[in-house]
């Protein structure tokens, strides 16, 4: 798996590197235009190979992963039924074949079909030549009772955690936890770059399109659009699509009339791609990923269940303190049944000197699952919103927005923007958004000209086009 991860990595690698460059030659088109981009065309985040590296892992963790589960099935099938003999060659070559076009189907990009269709011939051969390798001198031994009972144990009290989960709740983990933290912000971070290349043009933040000299725009242009009419259209270099009435010498969207719907345009099967890829990665997401966990888990397991065979109390010690690190989300279960049970129990819980309490408050009042519940008064939310940990700020921010008071949070916000953590001050810049009025549009249009992440804003720019949306049409 880490050798299929590390093929698709470069698979990504392949495809950030070409969006970067256009990335940048798209924001070169904003400035020249007087708008101001989410992101300088020279930025770190597009010109450094060691991050666009980074951004490439993302497509090596789901496509890589999702490759390595299918041959991984596979193995485990020639494991069983060959018994440790020769597999016959013809039965190999269909294997390989059909792994391989599986690899093909999940990875494809109309963009660069020739990358898809060399690393999905690739993919089957990253699995199995480090396999082979193991399994040549690996050979099937008799497991006692016990072991299995060891195995058992270590493997499924963890899974009882993922009962309940959501992507806000590990979002909140990952932010306070040193380690954790880190590995977050090197998400965020990666990220934008990463689903640029899966993205459909409709979903980008920002897009320069181009348009034939007989063409105009005509109905609602959405926020972050750049219309270029010109005479050469393809001689644009950086637009994100080309429309004309014409054929032209690049592809282009075919219009038969001259006024151009603008949402029609930015919907057209050209600016998707990679739609096909898109849906492979949405596939892992969807259930193969639950796999990555339990076969990690597995892997401990067993080499507690090995222990258990030389020195069983050295293996019992192992598995309780291994039991004992799930402690604090146990609790945090416990916890959360309580509020639940007995939401009377709100303000208790928001001002508790537990941080888990106080973020459980949180989660409760922002879940629009729950029946009915109290809420917070003004003085309780502004001290969360002030809290040490990261994660309760966040979530208190997240309830700033949805207040009807915005005015008496609106210093709070501006306090957030300048929050170490990227995460608040998304959340921030959110929240401004939902708040509105010339002032949080100051706000945001300073965080787009100064805070150091590209994840941020994005988030503000975002923002701004729910308060006053940008968008221009030039003629060159």
């Amino acid at each position: 798996m880490v050798s299929c991860t590390l093929l698709y990595t470069l698979f990504g690698f392949i495809f950030v590197h070409v969006h970067a460059r256009r990335i940048a030659a798209e924001m070169g088109l904003f400035l020249a235009h007087r708008l101001t981009p989410v992101i300088m065309p020279d930025n770190m985040y597009l010109v450094s190979l060691v991050h666009q590296l980074g951004s490439g892992m993302f497509f090596g963790l789901t496509l890589g992963l999702l490759s390595a589960i299918l041959a991984s099935v596979v193995s485990l099938f020639l494991w069983l039924s060959s018994g440790g003999n020769r597999i016959p060659k013809p039965f190999s070559i269909v294997l390989y074949a059909a792994l391989s076009t599986g690899a093909i189907i999940i990875g494809y990009s109309r963009e660069l079909p020739a990358v898809s269709i060399l690393f999905g011939i690739l993919a089957p051969a990253a699995y199995f030549v480090p396999w082979t390798a193991i399994v040549r001198n690996t050979l099937p031994r008799k497991v006692h009772w016990a072991r299995w009972v060891v195995f058992a144990v270590v493997l499924l009290m963890p899974l009882v955690l993922l009962k309940g989960q959501s992507y806000e709740l590990i979002r909140d983990a990952l932010v306070d936890t040193p380690v954790l933290r880190e590995l977050n912000t090197f998400y965020y971070e990666h990220t934008l770059l990463a689903a640029d290349v899966i993205k459909p043009v409709a979903f980008r933040t920002q897009n320069a399109i181009t348009l034939a000299e007989d063409m105009s725009v005509i109905g609602r242009r959405p926020h972050g659009t750049l219309w270029i009419i010109a005479g050469d259209p393809c001689g644009i270099k950086g637009a994100v699509l080309v429309a004309s009435r014409l054929p032209t010498a690049c592809r282009s969207v075919r219009q038969a009339w001259p006024a151009v719907i603008a949402d029609k345009i930015l919907k057209d099967p050209l600016g998707d791609r990679n739609k096909p890829m898109r849906k492979g990665i949405g596939t892992f997401f969807r259930g193969p990923i639950l796999l990555i966990p339990v076969l990690l888990l597995a892997w401990i397991a067993l080499l507690c269940a090995d222990l258990s065979a030389r020195s069983m109390p050295l293996a019992v010690g192992i598995i309780i303190l291994y039991l004992a690190a799930f402690a604090p989300a146990f609790s945090h279960m416990y916890l959360r049944h309580q509020l639940y049970a007995h939401p009377e129990k709100i303000h208790a819980f928001a001002s508790s000197s537990s941080e888990a309490q106080r973020h459980l408050a949180l989660v409760y009042l922002l879940d629009e699952k729950r029946q009915s519940a109290e809420g917070l008064s003004q003085s309780e939310l502004f001290a969360l919103a002030k809290d040490p940990h990261a994660r309760i700020r966040l979530n208190a921010l997240m309830l700033t927005g949805k207040g009807e008071d915005k005015a008496y949070f609106f210093a709070l916000v501006e306090n957030a923007l300048a929050d170490p953590q990227l995460n608040v001050r998304t959340k921030a810049c959110w929240a401004l958004g939902e708040i509105g009025g010339q002032d949080a549009l100051d706000l945001l249009k300073q965080v787009l000209s100064t805070d150091r992440s590209w994840y941020v804003r994005d988030y503000a720019y975002n923002a701004i086009g729910r308060i006053q949306p940008i968008t221009l049409v030039v003629k060159e």
